[in-house]
């Protein structure tokens, strides 16, 4: 079996005008007859971007500079954001992000649904922050730094960053994170702990 060939990525950084939102919450552009999914960009903007993969249909890309900036655009919270693989819009503005979800919902509907509704009641209000019930947390024991790591893995790869805080996390979960490390990492199972499944209700909460 012949070995895929490995697409040469080029060296220079390209420069694009973001038209669009992807249900993964990167900017689409074009670069000639070519899509272009770009981590950290919004619609409305122009970027300089370093590919970061091909693929016969689509690149992959990651904004290095925001040439002009969307209105919507506001600054993380999380000092993780960009590196954490929790979440990927914390730099849109909260209404935005309601409004490009609610896109994707519509167009999921038409395109795999094939339905078109006549109507869509409005989205549901809730906490900015704070809203993430469930989760699956990984687990790391790290050598280098003497300790072990609990929360999501990193956007690009397989490890597990290196989490302070996180503010999408209902707080009863993220105000212990520093206490699960110390918790595990007193176990003699330490590195055989591959995750932890967390979930909470209105009154009471658990973890597996």
């Amino acid at each position: 079996m012949s070995r895929r060939r490995r697409r040469k990525l080029p060296a220079e950084p390209i420069d694009l005008r973001i038209d669009d939102l992807s249900h993964d919450g990167r900017g689409v552009g074009a670069c000639g007859e070519k899509t272009v999914f770009v981590h950290g960009a919004l619609p409305g903007e122009r970027v300089s971007a370093r590919v970061t993969g091909r693929r016969r249909s689509y690149d992959e890309a990651e904004a290095i500079e925001v040439i002009e900036a969307s209105p919507h655009r506001i600054e993380p919270r999380c000092p993780h954001f960009g590196q954490c693989g929790g979440c990927s819009l914390q730099h849109l503005d909260p209404a935005q992000q309601i409004e490009a979800k609610q896109r994707t919902l519509e167009q999921n509907l038409r395109r795999i649904g094939k339905l078109d509704p006549d109507c869509l009641w409005a989205p549901l209000d809730g906490p900015l922050w704070g809203y993430r019930r469930k989760a699956r947390l990984s687990v790391r024991y790290v050598h280098k730094k003497g300790r072990v790591l609990v929360g999501f893995r990193e956007r690009y790869g397989r490890f597990v960053a290196d989490m302070q805080e996180c503010h999408v996390l209902d707080p009863r979960i993220a105000d212990h994170l520093a206490g699960l490390s110390d918790l595990i990492g007193a176990m003699e199972a330490r590195r055989s702990i591959p995750q932890i499944e967390v979930a909470c209700g209105d009154d009471r909460y658990a973890l597996v």
